[in-house]
Parts: structure tokens; C-alpha cells; sequence
């Protein structure tokens, strides 16, 4: 009985700390995204372009009523949004593979269809 909750207790602890690193690399990628898009902001600034969080374009009354909205909003707000916005990204994601594959397999049925009539051919 004490080696198997000196087991269990372990296996907690390499749990908690796979847990640590995986929420601390998360968060660095968080950083990372927001200095990027920090530095797209201010290369839209520089050229007269307003530009929300998603990278759309706006005018300033509604930049300013975007900065209020966010303001006013609870942290899990917050995170509700940011997780819609990795969900539309995710998906978008997969229908880009998804037409990749349709397209290399008709590719391949096009390079098949090219190599039956060249046999025709010769």
C-alpha cells in the first residue's frame, strides 16, 4: 500500500510539473503572438492605418469604442474570445489541408489519366 501512494504521489508531481512547463511554454507563444501583432500595429500606425486585435481594419470612433468594449470586459470574457479567435485560426487551418489533400489527389488522378494516354500513345 505505501509503494503504490509513493507511486501515485510521484506520478502527481510529474504531472504538476509537465503542467508547469506546458502553461509556461504557452505562455511565451502568447507573448510572442502579442509582440508581433504590437509590431504590425505600429507599422499600420506609421503608414495612417487603423487596425484592431484581429488585424482589421477600422476607423478611429470605432477603434476607440473596441478599446472600451475590451476595457469593461471580465478576464473570462476575455479568454472566451481569444479561444473563438483560435477556433476560427484552427479551422481555417484545417480547410486549408483538407483543400491541399483534394488537390494533390487530383493531381494524381490527372498525372494517372496523363501517363494512361501517354501508354496509349507509344
Amino acid at each position: 500500500m505505501k509503494k503504490i501512494l509513493v507511486v501515485l504521489l510521484g506520478l502527481s508531481f510529474l504531472q504538476l510539473s509537465y503542467a508547469d512547463d506546458a502553461k509556461e511554454r504557452l505562455l511565451k507563444e502568447a507573448d510572442r503572438v502579442l509582440e508581433e501583432r504590437e509590431k504590425e500595429r505600429r507599422l499600420a500606425e506609421e503608414q495612417g492605418i487603423e487596425v484592431s486585435q484581429e488585424g482589421k481594419e477600422m476607423s478611429p470612433e470605432e477603434m476607440k469604442a473596441e478599446k472600451e468594449r475590451r476595457k469593461n470586459m471580465t478576464e473570462s470574457e476575455i479568454m472566451n474570445e481569444e479561444i473563438q479567435r483560435i477556433k476560427a485560426r484552427m479551422t481555417a487551418i484545417s480547410n486549408d489541408i483538407e483543400n491541399y489533400n483534394k488537390t494533390n489527389e487530383y493531381l494524381n488522378n490527372l498525372e494517372g489519366r496523363v501517363e494512361n494516354l501517354q501508354q496509349k500513345v507509344q
